[in-house]
């Protein structure tokens, strides 16, 4: 082949030719996140209905056992503790009773703590109850896995050491996985 023949062959393969295909960016993210469990509950608990008068010797009234199911957990946190926590809204000027502002009847609604074992006259305990001070339920050891099944509470119909007025208390409760 003679120079020129080459010449010619290395200034047509300089040249980029067109190409019939095309490309595309494709951005990848994600998130590094704690473990996670799925909990599931009954949607509804319904206390007897109670007259003024059984909360006069003792704050609670009723006691109903609830039974969460945690399943489906997956990883865990490095140094913190799985939990349930367990959050709503409170009676106005308590930090341990949960009822919803519009319920009708007054100074009562719902106390929890966690396992069973307990009657009406030593389930509510000031400072052993869930409060908004200590929402963290079943807490395991830091670093650890969740442990899966179920997960026993008892809820009491109590009163805030004030006389119930009549009407239908309401108390919406949330129970969910967190790390502490």
């Amino acid at each position: 082949m003679s120079k020129k023949k080459l010449l010619i062959l290395f200034i047509l393969s300089s040249f980029e030719l067109p190409s019939s295909f095309s490309a595309t960016n494709l951005n990848v993210d994600t998130y590094i996140i704690e473990g996670s469990c799925d909990i599931s509950a009954p949607a509804e608990i319904r206390f007897i209905p109670k007259a003024a008068i059984d909360f006069v010797d003792k704050r609670t009234a009723d006691l109903k056992e609830l039974v969460i199911t945690v399943s489906n957990c997956r990883g865990s946190s490095l140094i913190r503790s799985p939990s349930i926590m367990v959050t709503g809204n409170l009676l106005a000027g308590s930090n341990d009773i949960f009822a919803e502002a519009s319920s009708v009847a007054k100074n009562v609604g719902v106390g929890i703590r966690e396992g069973n074992g307990f009657n009406l006259k030593n389930f509510y305990v000031p400072g052993n109850m869930v409060s908004s001070f200590d929402k963290y339920t079943h807490v395991g050891a830091p670093g650890s896995k969740m442990k899966e099944g179920q997960y026993t509470y008892t809820l009491g119909f109590v009163n805030n050491g004030k006389t119930p007025t009549i009407g239908k208390m309401t108390a919406k409760l949330i129970f969910e996985f967190k790390y502490k």
